[in-house]
């Protein structure tokens, strides 16, 4: 006899990558209760040209808010699944999204050159990373003098990461925090990287 195969909710409920087969779970309608996309990516206030990196995409819950954000620029988005990347492309399709790119990847190893976004995200994604510090740092790193980070956390979450754990890591990745939002489950901060030209 094989190990039984664990349950739905232990999978999902679980520490670490959330397994593809349960995305839609992802996109309920009843996640909007808490924070629906809209909410969360105009706090972006993202210019028109912007481009937008999207770190650990899922099945794209988010993506066509911020696509929509940039209309004259562009939505990059990451997973290190596959499969996830194939479920955000396809909703993205669907919501008629045009201006996107889309890469399979590490967010402790980011493949994008120094500098290159105005504005990079990540919504319960941090402690999923594996290596939040590394995640952090290429964060950074991707970001171009006076780009912005947004992080967003939500209690219940089995990765979740407590707010001081991502300013401390936000800090010794050389970003600035530059404000918060939060409600009784969700807590979105900024993080600007400094414009040393100045």
């Amino acid at each position: 006899m094989g190990i039984p195969e664990p349950s739905p909710w232990r999978r999902v409920a679980g520490r670490g990558v959330y397994p593809a087969r349960y995305a839609s779970w992802l996109v309920s309608p009843l996640r909007r209760l808490f924070l629906s996309p809209e909410s969360l990516i105009r706090r972006f206030n993202a210019p028109r040209d912007g481009r937008i990196l999207e770190i650990g995409c899922g099945p794209g819950y988010f993506s066509p808010a911020a696509s929509r954000a940039v209309p004259d620029g562009g939505l990059v988005i990451l997973d290190a699944q596959e499969a996830m990347i194939s479920l955000a492309l396809e909703r993205l399709r669907k919501a008629g999204c045009a201006n996107i790119a889309a890469t399979v990847g590490d967010a402790g190893r980011l493949p994008f050159k120094d500098g290159v976004f105005d504005i990079a995200f990540m919504a319960t994604v941090l402690g999923e990373t594996g290596e939040p510090a590394s995640a952090m740092r290429e964060a950074a790193r991707i970001l171009q003098p006076g780009g912005r980070l947004f992080v967003t956390e939500a209690l219940g979450d089995p990765d979740h990461m407590r707010a001081r754990d991502v300013l401390s890591l936000a800090e010794a990745a050389g970003l600035i925090h530059s404000g918060s939002w939060a409600s009784v489950m969700i807590r979105t901060d900024m993080f600007t990287r400094p414009d040393h030209d100045r």
